[in-house]
């Protein structure tokens, strides 16, 4: 009996060579930022995980005021009711909104972190050699372009406060009252609404 070796050695040669490209990509500085980067979270778990707790309960704290001033009957269309259809309706929305801003906190501390750290690491500074990147100088267009950003931002959150989405709630109550329906809102529903 004769047996063929010759895919088992062509599937050793591709192991050989998956294994090195794997190699090579970890040794380049992206593959050393990438590690570190896990090597980060293995250590900051327990903070990260502390952050988002303390997050979520202090925005737990003050979800009924928040949804209190959102149901305030002066933000509402006329003759609109807002209900609750079920009995941990209340309670989940609220934990809904304090886990979105435990969410929030980490993204932004992560963020931080990733920039403090980023900037001393000599494998992001070898990354930016490598494509040729270089952080923008601070001169006056950047600051004018900064500010501009976080100006229109605000300008954006005020227009669709303001403007935007009581104009929208009004249509839709008032196409809804026109085809003889009672306008009585969910509260997780007309919640999920404002914020989104």
């Amino acid at each position: 009996m004769h047996y063929d070796l010759s895919p088992i050695g062509e599937y050793m040669a591709d192991e050989n060579h998956i294994h090195d490209v794997v190699s090579g990509l970890l040794d380049s500085p992206g593959g050393v930022i990438v590690q570190e980067i896990g090597e980060y979270f293995k250590a900051k778990m327990k903070i990260i995980l502390a952050i988002f707790i303390i997050a979520v309960i202090t925005g737990f704290s003050v979800t009924k005021s928040i949804i209190k001033w959102l149901i305030d009957p002066n933000r509402l269309p006329s003759d609109v009711n807002i209900i609750v259809t079920s009995p941990i309706e209340f309670i989940l929305l609220q934990l809904q909104i304090a886990v979105s801003f435990g969410l929030l906190i980490i993204v932004i501390f992560l963020l931080l972190e990733g920039v403090r750290n980023g900037v001393k690491n000599p494998a992001v500074k070898q990354r930016f050699k490598e494509l040729n990147l270089k952080p923008p100088k601070l001169s006056i267009t950047f600051i004018l372009t900064l500010f501009s950003i976080i100006g229109l931002g605000f300008a954006g959150l005020l227009y669709s406060w303001e403007f935007l989405t009581p104009m929208i709630l009004d249509y839709l109550t008032n196409d809804a009252q026109k085809a003889g329906l009672t306008t009585e809102w969910r509260l997780s529903g007309y919640v999920g609404f404002i914020t989104n």
